[in-house]
C-alpha cells in the first residue's frame, strides 16, 4: 500500500500536479500546537502527535517540518525551554520540578538541553534574569 501510495505521488509530481508546498493543513498544525502544549510535561511520542493529527508518523514528520521549518522533536523542545524560562521566573521553583514539569526525564537532561540551547545553565539564565529585572525596577 505504502508502495503503491509513494508511486501515484511520484507520478502526480511528474504529470505537473500542483503539490502543496504549506505542509499541514492549518486545522491539523493547530490541533498539532494545541496536543503539544496542552501535554508539555508529558512523554510525547512522534507516534503520539501524528495520530492526533489524524497522519501517518512519516507523513506528519514531513509536512510538519515543511509547515514550520522544525522537526517536531525540535518544535516540542522549544516550547517546553520556553514554559521552562516563564517558570524559572519565579525562584522559589525548584529547578528539578521546573525540568520534570515541562517534560524533561531529569534535572540533568534539563539542564542539557538548556545549555545547549542559551549558552548558560538555568541557574545562572535566573540569576541574570533576576538581576536584569531588579535592575529595572529600581
Amino acid at each position: 500500500m505504502a508502495v503503491l501510495a509513494r508511486a501515484m505521488e511520484l507520478k502526480g509530481s511528474e504529470s505537473g500536479a500542483v503539490e502543496s508546498g504549506a505542509g499541514l493543513l492549518p486545522w491539523r498544525l493547530r490541533r498539532t500546537f494545541d496536543y503539544m502544549e496542552a501535554n508539555l510535561g508529558e512523554p510525547i511520542t512522534l507516534n503520539d502527535i501524528a495520530e492526533h493529527a489524524g497522519l501517518s508518523r512519516m507523513h506528519f514528520a514531513a509536512q510538519f517540518k515543511r509547515a514550520t521549518g522544525l522537526s517536531p522533536h525540535s518544535f516540542l523542545m522549544l516550547k517546553r525551554l520556553e514554559m521552562a524560562k516563564a517558570m524559572l521566573l519565579d525562584e522559589a521553583l525548584p529547578i528539578v520540578q521546573i525540568a520534570l514539569s515541562v517534560g524533561f526525564h531529569s534535572q540533568a537532561h534539563f539542564t542539557s538541553v538548556f545549555r545547549k540551547s542559551t549558552g548558560t545553565t538555568p541557574a545562572r539564565w535566573q540569576k541574570q534574569v533576576a538581576r536584569r529585572l531588579s535592575e529595572m525596577a529600581g
